[in-house]
């Protein structure tokens, strides 16, 4: 996920576009109420639950029938984005609160198959501030951001490492991981040490970037300018993306790193990594919450509206 952009909720931008089915095979539109503290929506992998996310909890929804399935046990008096689930699906972590004499800011994990807190990641007033949230490809430690500085924890072990940074973006593949500095250089960092290996070309404080999951792309945008390629490998230019003097609102690679998408008004676009080629377009009406990881959902909200629309994703060809 992009820590310094608002993106849609999808794990480490793992979503893959599927070509339009016959009528006959097309998941129908679903509708999910939501309360009036609603953070976020996220999908697992495997596209089998919908995590809705309030304020007071977290409920999961089966996405082949729309249906209501287990909320997640809350021992904490508040929760808050982001959230996400791990790469296997199996579990669920967000940023929760606890009010003691004082608040304590937290990090909260779950087992989807129990809806049970884990014992060390259930509220215990120990403090972790977490601006972004993202398990490592492992699926053994966690890594948060805030404060300046990337923590990785392990779940289980009494471990943790800690290096500067102001945001991070993780890749399921490669062993590194992209941090943004205070001085605006966007780095590419060993996972295992924190060390820095590369710095990439041309970086700056305006620098918003997103990372290709399979490891080979990192994505940099300054707002109103075109998008920048570089190959994570080497740190330099490779290509360039020009979506135009859209508002976008989020941008994130697809899973398999050879398309770049991006949100601007009423639609996502689908661009063809590294030669910048417009590839596909997907329209939608209000908000888009979040793109499922096969790119078969897409979570839509209206205005004011007290409910989420789980709505078939249909990508178009380009004009």
């Amino acid at each position: 996920m992009n820590p310094r952009l608002l993106l849609f909720v999808v794990l480490s931008g793992a979503l893959v576009l599927l070509p339009g089915r016959g009528a006959s095979a097309e998941p129908r539109r679903r509708v999910i109420p939501i309360e009036y503290d609603f953070v976020a929506a996220s999908f697992s992998p495997d596209e089998r639950w919908l995590a809705i996310m309030s304020e007071s909890n977290i409920t999961l929804y089966d996405v082949a029938t729309g249906k209501k399935g287990r909320t997640l046990e809350m021992k904490t008096d508040s929760l808050s984005a982001p959230g996400t689930f791990s790469p296997n699906g199996q579990m669920f972590a967000a940023a929760c609160s606890v009010m003691r004499s004082t608040l304590f800011e937290q990090v909260c994990i779950w087992r989807i198959s129990t809806g049970k807190a884990l014992p060390a990641w259930n509220g215990t007033p120990e403090m972790l501030k977490a601006d972004d949230i993202a398990f490592a490809p492992n699926g053994k430690e966690l890594v948060t951001s805030a404060e300046g500085d990337i923590t990785v924890s392990h779940l289980s072990l009494d471990q943790e490492r800690t290096f500067p940074g102001q945001a991070f973006g993780l890749p399921l593949k490669g062993g590194w991981i992209a941090v943004a500095h205070k001085e605006g250089a966007i780095s590419v960092n060993q996972l295992a040490t924190g060390k820095p290996l590369r710095t990439l070309e041309g970086t700056n404080p305006a620098t918003e970037f997103t990372v290709d999951p399979q490891g080979k792309w990192i994505a940099g945008w300054v707002g109103g300018s075109a998008i920048t390629l570089y190959n994570a490998a080497t740190g330099a230019r490779s290509g360039e993306v020009s979506p135009g003097p859209m508002n976008l609102s989020s941008i994130v690679f697809l899973a398999h790193g050879r398309q770049l998408a991006t949100v601007d008004a009423g639609q996502a676009r689908f661009w063809t990594v590294p030669s910048g080629v417009l590839a596909a377009t997907l329209p939608y009406d209000g908000e888009l919450i979040a793109l499922s990881p096969q790119g078969r959902w897409l979570v839509t909200r209206k205005p004011q509206q007290p409910e989420l629309h789980l709505v078939p994703a249909a990508p178009q060809p380009p004009p």
